[in-house]
């Protein structure tokens, strides 16, 4: 099942986005529902009540609750397990948030092409995790979603699986466990906890956040903590804000250099334009200092926002907000 919420001010711009989603999904999903929530409050209510417990959320990021806090702050501290797409109009908005768990972003007024483009992609790219933990509580079997579990504590002999609905105890070790649930993302960082990097929203020398729960972090376990969490959380963005691509944004892991081109086998960004080289530019995002550094390779160029054309083989540095385009004006890029 695909759960879905929409969270928008204008109910009549929700009912559009539903039957737009409607066709889309006769496409690609069989198995769908979708929550509507008007307000920041009633979306926060679902969410720590349990009555949604969605995979995808359309958002419209400007929306703020009644302490002022916006929407888009809420979902990337509290919701890390949502992916979310931004409905709005606009576009600098997708800017200023751009949190790891923001997949997308759609224009107002919508564009159906748009929207079937960026689902599709997601489908792709994100399916819906059908693994699941078995256990054996007092003779009754259990199944629970891997992507439910918010932590795994151990006490003693016995393990609790933690949920947002319900916890679960039963004999177990956490060794077992961690085995077991390693190659789907579950990460040891205490001798008596165990938790799924998706939901690590941020992290200290001694502690771990998920959303609002607080881990610690065993001695023992700290450099694989760091190594681990810091190569599954993205701290840039590459946002495109005009073209064939609008809406897409690929989060970049820090001082991780990635290859823009048209050449899949060299690239890690493809663009398959003819326009674009095999290996077009390089794209680098150094978390400290909060800065990109590009250097570009091509034949027709790598241009900033002013048409001013980057020296080939120099690396230059631009900050957060800096937009870029590719041999032409096809494709606009924004950086996170």
């Amino acid at each position: 099942m695909l759960n879905i919420g929409i969270c928008d001010s204008d109910s009549s711009f929700i009912e559009q986005l539903y039957n737009s989603l409607d066709e889309c999904m006769k496409f690609l999903h069989s198995d769908w529902n979708v929550s509507r929530f008007l307000n920041v409050r009633d979306f926060q209510s679902a969410v720590k009540t349990g009555a949604f417990q969605g995979t995808l959320l359309f958002a419209d990021p400007s929306l703020k609750d009644e302490s002022n806090n916006s929407l888009a702050t809420y979902i990337s501290q509290f919701c890390p397990q949502i992916d979310a797409i931004f409905v709005t109009s606009t576009p600098d908005l997708v800017f200023d948030y751009s949190p790891s768990n923001i997949y997308g972003w759609l224009s107002k007024p919508l564009d159906p092409n748009q929207l079937q483009r960026l689902l599709s992609q997601y489908m792709n790219q994100r399916p819906i995790d059908c693994h699941c933990l078995n256990i054996t509580i007092n003779a009754d079997n259990y199944s629970i979603p891997l992507h439910s579990i918010r932590y795994i504590e151990s006490r003693k002999r016995q393990v609790i699986v933690h949920t947002a609905n319900q916890d679960y105890e039963y004999y177990q070790t956490l060794q077992q466990l961690e085995q077991d649930l390693a190659p789907h993302g579950f990460l040891r960082c205490h001798k008596s906890y165990l938790v799924p990097i998706s939901g690590i929203t941020r992290y200290t020398a001694t502690t771990l956040y998920l959303g609002t729960v607080t881990i610690p972090i065993g001695r023992a376990y700290k450099d694989q903590v760091k190594q681990r969490t810091d190569a599954a959380l993205p701290t840039g963005a590459l946002i495109c804000m005009q073209g064939i691509y609008a809406g897409a944004i690929t989060h970049l892991c820090a001082n991780q250099v990635i290859v823009i081109g048209r050449d899949g086998e060299c690239a890690d960004f493809v663009l398959n334009f003819p326009q674009i080289s095999r290996i077009h530019c390089e794209l680098l995002y150094d978390a400290q200092k909060r800065q990109y550094q590009i250097t570009d390779y091509s034949t027709n160029g790598t241009f900033t926002d002013k048409g001013n054309r980057l020296a080939k083989g120099e690396p230059y540095l631009l900050k957060p907000g800096s937009k870029l385009y590719f041999a032409d004006r096809q494709l606009i890029y924004q950086l996170g």
